[in-house]
């Protein structure tokens, strides 16, 4: 069977994101929309998963006497369990809700937290 132009829009308006113009009456007004469908149906394609190209690393290199840093661009990413995907030599480090019982300590961190686009 071939695909026709026509088919292909109509695939693409029938989708709930569709931007579908039933009152197309030129072939100008037809391409216009039948664009508009393809490229909404490509970002509903695009960001309704997350692909493995989308998601990048960001590493933080930690120096003494630093307590806090910049948040990375863009979203951390949560493990199975729900857990944020911050990891400190291969070993995860567990998210801190509610920070005011900590005091301060040397070493390798354990935990953390988020305040004012830091990570603490």
């Amino acid at each position: 069977m071939t695909l026709t132009l026509l088919d292909l829009y109509n695939s693409a308006a029938s989708q709930e994101w569709s931007m579908y113009d039933g009152d197309a009456a030129s072939t100008d007004e037809f391409e216009k929309a039948l664009l508009i469908d393809l490229n909404k149906a490509v970002t509903e394609i695009l960001y309704s998963y997350p692909f493995a190209f989308r998601q990048k690393t960001c590493v933080i290199l930690t120096l003494p006497k630093v307590d806090a840093y910049p948040m990375p661009k863009g979203l951390i990413m949560k493990d199975g369990e729900g857990s944020y995907s911050i990891k400190i030599n291969s070993k995860p480090l567990k998210f801190i809700k509610n920070p005011q019982s900590l005091g301060k300590k040397q070493g390798i961190p354990y935990s953390f937290y988020i305040k004012a686009e830091q990570i603490i």
